[in-house]
Parts: C-alpha cells; sequence; structure tokens
C-alpha cells in the first residue's frame, strides 16, 4: 500500500511580529507556544499533500478575498510529528476563484526557538539589572555615542558652612597685643605643630546681624578693633594682615535661640583683652579635619531616573565650588558605593598669612585603599585670601616709628639751650665780678691820690683824681651794663633756637596729621562676599535638560544599555521585553545552516523579545525580573 504524506496548514490573523524580525516573541514551553498560534488559528487546511518546507508557497482552496486579514501561517508534516513550522506570509496571488497562492517566508525564530542553544557571545547592547539591591545603580559608563545637549540643569544645592551665617575675621600680629604697650614680647606661637613668629586673635561676626557668643563671651563689635588697629599709635603697625575666612580648623558646636548664636570651641581658643577689646587668641596646635555629610544619599541629588544610566557622568554630575573660582567635577560613578551611598566631604583649613583650605569628597576613586589617603587632585584648594583693607593713620604711625626720635630731638634742643644760658649766665656773673674788683681797685686809687694830693695841699690833684675815678666808675658800668644786656640777648637766642627746632618737629607731625590715613592692604572681593552671603562650600548636583533626559529614558528604556562583553545573554532578565544586540552571536543547535545563521544576523542587527503579546507597548512597567 502506498503511503501519501499529509500536511496540516492554519492561516493566522493578527500575529504582532513580522519577517523585520524587529521584534519576537518567546515562550517558556513548545506547549504554550504551539497554544498562542493555534489561538490566532482563522483557517485550518488538512489532508494536504507534503508541504516541503523550503517550497516558500502553497495553493490553498480559499477565495482571495477571504485572505485580507492572514499575515501568518504554521504547517506540520506528519513526517515530523509534533514539529510545528512558522511562517511570514509575505503575499497572495489569485489562482483561480476558489484557489490563491500563498507565498510565505519560514519564521526561523518561532520554528527554531526550543532548538537554540547560547554559546559564550560577545554583546554589544542589552537590558540589563539597573540597580543594585541596596538602591544605588549598577555602574555602567560607556559611551553611549548619543546627544546629551551642551547645558545642564542644576537639580541640587547644599551649602556648607562650619556655623550658617558666622564668618571669622583673623587678625595676625608681628607682636602679642595683649602685652603692648608695657612689654613688646616677639616669642611668636606655635599652630598646627609648627612654630611661627607671629601671634593670631580672632573674632566670629554673624552675618545676619545676630548677637553671637563664644564660649559665653561676647566678642568685641568688629568696627571697634579697627578703629584701635589703626588710629592707636601703641598698635599700629603691629597687624601684619587681617582677612575673613568661613572655616576656622578646629572642633565648634553652635546653638541659636533669641537671635543668638552661641558658639563653643572645645580647645584651640582662649578669650583675652586687648585695649579693652574683647578678642580670642588662637592656639591650638593641632588643626582639626571637617567631616561633613552633604547626602545622606548621593542620588538624591539628581531626579528620580528610572534609567540608572542616567544618574553616570556625563548625564549627571557633582560639583564643589566656592564661587570664587575654584570648582572641581565629580561623576558618580566614581564614588565607592560599597562603603556607603553617602556623599560626603573632608575639609582641611588653616589660619596663616596665607590661608589655605582643602576640600574633597571622601569615599572617591578608590584613592584611600590605594594612597592610604583621600586624594587632594579630586577636591579644590581654596587660597583666596579674602584681606580686610587695613588703614594706619599716618600720625598715629609716624609717632609710633619715630616716637623716641622726636622725644630726643626735643630733649636735646631744650638741654642745649638751658645749659647754653646757664653757660652765659655763669660767663656773665664771672665778668661782673671782675668788673667789681677793677672798680674797687679804682676806687682805691682814686682815694690815694687824692689824699696824696690833700697832704700836698694840693687841690687840683685832689680834683683830678676825683673826676678820674668818676669817668672810670663810669666807663665800668657801662661796659656791665652792656654785658648783661649781651647775655640776656644770647639766653634769649638760644631759647628761641630751641623753640624753634621744636616747633619743627611739631610743624612736620602738623603736615602729617593733614595725610589722609593710608590704607596699607586694599584687600580683594571680602565685602562683596560676604556681603553678599557668598561664604562656604557650595555642593550643585548637576543633570542634562528635560528635553534630553525623556529623550534617552525612552531610548534605554527600549535598547538597554551598551555593555560590550562577553557572556551567554540573559534573554528573559526583564518582565515583558529584553533587546539584544551581539557581535557574530554564538549559538549553536540541530538548526538548518541557512536557518542557522539568518537566526544570528536576527541577534547581530538587534532585536527585541517580547515576553507577553502586547509587543511595541512600552509603557508597560518592564522591571528586573
Amino acid at each position: 500500500m502506498n503511503y501519501t504524506p499529509q500536511t496540516e496548514v492554519h492561516l493566522l490573523s493578527n500575529v504582532p511580529f513580522n519577517f523585520s524580525y524587529n521584534n519576537v516573541m518567546d515562550f517558556d514551553t513548545i506547549n504554550e507556544q504551539t497554544a498562542y498560534f493555534l489561538n490566532k488559528s482563522v483557517l485550518t487546511f488538512e489532508d494536504l499533500t507534503h508541504q516541503r518546507v523550503n517550497n516558500n508557497s502553497i495553493n490553498l482552496e480559499v477565495a482571495y478575498e477571504e485572505l485580507y486579514e492572514i499575515n501568518y501561517m504554521m504547517f506540520q508534516n506528519d513526517k515530523i510529528p509534533g514539529k510545528w513550522f512558522y511562517a511570514f506570509i509575505t503575499n497572495y496571488d489569485f489562482v483561480s476563484p476558489n484557489v490563491t497562492r500563498i507565498t510565505y517566508q519560514i519564521d526561523v525564530y518561532q520554528t527554531w526557538l526550543f532548538e537554540m542553544e547560547w554559546q559564550t557571545t560577545y554583546v554589544e547592547r542589552e537590558h540589563t539589572t539597573r540597580f543594585n539591591s541596596d538602591g544605588t545603580p549598577v555602574i555602567n559608563t560607556l559611551d553611549e555615542g548619543l546627544q546629551y545637549g551642551t547645558d545642564y540643569d542644576i537639580s541640587s544645592c547644599v551649602k556648607y558652612e562650619q556655623i550658617p551665617n558666622v564668618i571669622w575675621a583673623i587678625m595676625i600680629a608681628k607682636v602679642d597685643l595683649e602685652r603692648i604697650p608695657s612689654s613688646m614680647n616677639y616669642g611668636g606661637s606655635t599652630l598646627g605643630n609648627v612654630q611661627t613668629p607671629l601671634y593670631f586673635y580672632t573674632v566670629p561676626i554673624a552675618l545676619d546681624g545676630s548677637d553671637i557668643t563664644l564660649n559665653t563671651w561676647t566678642p568685641t563689635d568688629i568696627s571697634n578693633i579697627f578703629s584701635v588697629f589703626s588710629a592707636n599709635s601703641d598698635f599700629v603697625g603691629s597687624i601684619v594682615t587681617m582677612y575673613y575666612t568661613s572655616f576656622m580648623p578646629m572642633v565648634l558646636t553652635h546653638s541659636e535661640s533669641n537671635n543668638t548664636i552661641s558658639i563653643t570651641a572645645l580647645d584651640g581658643i582662649d578669650h583675652v583683652t586687648v585695649a579693652g577689646l574683647e578678642m580670642f587668641k588662637i592656639t591650638n596646635s593641632d588643626w582639626n579635619t571637617l567631616n561633613p555629610q552633604i547626602y545622606s544619599n548621593l542620588f538624591n541629588a539628581f531626579p528620580a531616573y528610572t534609567e540608572s544610566k542616567l544618574y553616570m557622568y556625563p548625564y549627571s554630575l557633582i560639583e564643589i565650588t566656592n564661587l570664587k573660582g575654584e570648582s572641581v567635577t565629580l561623576k558618580p560613578q566614581n564614588f565607592n558605593f560599597s562603603i556607603d551611598k553617602e556623599l560626603r566631604l573632608r575639609l582641611m583649613s588653616s589660619v596663616s598669612t596665607t590661608p589655605k583650605t582643602a576640600i574633597f569628597p571622601e569615599n572617591y576613586l578608590n584613592s584611600t585603599n590605594i594612597l592610604g589617603f583621600d586624594d587632594f587632585t579630586c577636591g579644590i584648594i581654596d587660597n583666596n585670601l579674602s584681606d580686610i583693607p587695613i588703614i594706619d593713620d599716618y600720625t598715629a604711625s609716624y609717632m609710633q616709628a619715630n616716637r623716641n626720635s622726636i622725644a630726643t630731638t626735643n630733649k636735646y634742643a631744650m638741654d642745649n639751650a638751658l645749659r647754653g644760658v646757664s653757660q652765659n649766665n655763669a660767663n656773665n656773673r664771672l665778668n661782673n665780678a671782675i668788673l667789681d674788683k677793677e672798680q674797687k681797685f679804682g676806687e682805691y686809687d682814686m682815694f690815694t691820690g687824692a689824699m696824696s694830693s690833700a697832704f700836698q695841699l694840693n687841690a687840683g690833684g685832689v680834683l683830678n683824681s676825683i673826676n678820674r675815678g668818676a669817668r672810670e666808675y663810669s666807663l665800668n658800668e657801662g661796659r656791665r651794663a652792656s654785658m648783661n644786656m649781651n647775655n640776656d640777648f644770647a639766653n634769649k637766642n638760644l631759647m628761641i633756637n630751641a623753640e624753634q627746632a621744636i616747633g619743627l618737629t611739631q610743624a612736620k607731625l602738623n603736615d602729617i596729621n593733614n595725610i589722609p590715613p593710608s590704607v596699607s592692604n586694599l584687600g580683594n572681593n571680602a565685602l562683596f562676599d560676604y556681603g553678599n552671603k557668598i561664604n562656604g562650600i557650595y555642593v550643585i548636583g548637576k543633570t542634562i535638560r528635560p528635553e534630553y533626559r525623556d529623550q534617552l529614558t525612552n531610548y534605554f528604556k527600549m535598547f538597554g544599555y551598551k555593555v560590550n562583553k562577553l557572556e551567554i545573554p540573559d534573554t528573559k532578565s526583564r518582565t515583558y521585553y529584553n533587546y539584544i544586540k551581539t557581535i557574530d552571536a554564538n549559538i549553536v543547535g540541530n538548526i538548518p545552516a541557512n536557518d542557522l545563521s539568518a537566526i544570528k544576523g536576527i541577534f547581530d542587527k538587534g532585536v527585541t523579545i517580547w515576553h507577553t503579546d502586547q509587543i511595541g507597548d512600552y509603557s508597560l512597567n518592564n522591571s528586573e525580573v
């Protein structure tokens, strides 16, 4: 008896994929696959003659007009029991009113779905796990080659201040201000375990006008300090530099109540009184490192993305800046999330004539494990000196610098004058004594001459002696008067000269006093910065603009991420669909060579494997399985 092979054919409608193979559908079992397609069968033909798989056409007894909604077929030859072949209908040809030739193309994916076996393959792109179990994004930084724009939106900004709205005025002196003017101490001090010849003082300042205390002491208003240091001759020139800073290298705590900020320094600051001013001397020998937490979860700096890759640079970034010219860009993927997902800074500062503050992130680029310390190059070095202008009263400055020479000059002029007067008076007294002696000798000579003439009864001789004596007396008195007058004149000249010398010094002081105060240190933009409350450190989250966010979110939702790795592809890692794109897909199986080559081409081109018949519905929540 001759055996005639038989074929069963089903014509299907509404099969939601086509021979482009952009989308395919998978099944867990052969029975599930068969049942799905049979459920879409519209026309069934049995007991047909054997249908060769590669004929690619078949004549069926059906009117051409009945096939408009038919797009797929499945057939089975009894020579291969249980094996269904699936095919896309590509064309209909009218043969006769009741016969139509159907042209088809074997659906190699559905036909050989359960014969395919994946080997290790280079996967270029796929849907991957987006987030770890702790909520942190899985790191993927491969360049997608997609446009993301040139501008960023600011998604968050955290301003860190050691104490909110408080800055510190630092005054550095070359002498110990506490001992002025009784003792000029040039011993210096030790800060940060480094010896320095300088002395360091500070007062806190509240930028919002609040009252402020430090270790229960209320510091003097900074304006009073400026006044004393610029006009008091005991202090002018003793200040090396003055500046503002936002950070002190010490442990500080604070509280706020009733418009008062109360600060406590655990160590490193001593209360001192300088010229009646309440100030604080910086005494700590060790610098303390600040370690503030900026975000408990780094990713709170950005929008709540469903696609983890949008948390990576270049789509999102963290910028640390002081808004004074120093900034650094941090890539979120470079943080070590195995330690912690927070963003915490390390801040190291100092107090000096050229202060420096280093701000850098913790747990970044694994630097601590490699270098043994956090890498400064991943942060910023703020060495902007917010100088305070130092105004010197020129008179006070001159008096301070020339105090001894002025006093010595004045004393020398007066002492010389007084010594000259004393010497002149002594000489004048001596000359007067000599005249007195001479006058007495003259009187004696006159008397003896007159007596001699009288004994001789020479009246003319007596008269001549008396006249001579009178003339000599008169001449001596004239000489005396002249000497006394010259002595007085000389003494007056000496005093006038002394007064003129002192007057010249005073005139110089008067001229100096007419010179306006000089600014010995102009400072920089401290008034702009702190007047506008630009102080502290700013940690800014930035991300791509909304139009690019939407585009990239949709793209990643549809096509996953570039992975470029060797693996056995996971075609069922998501709930509703998986996109796979390979290079030289490594698939084996008991599959005809041409069909196997076609299957590999599907994956090398890139294909979305759907686990539902809602093919093309990308609104589905395609979560990880």
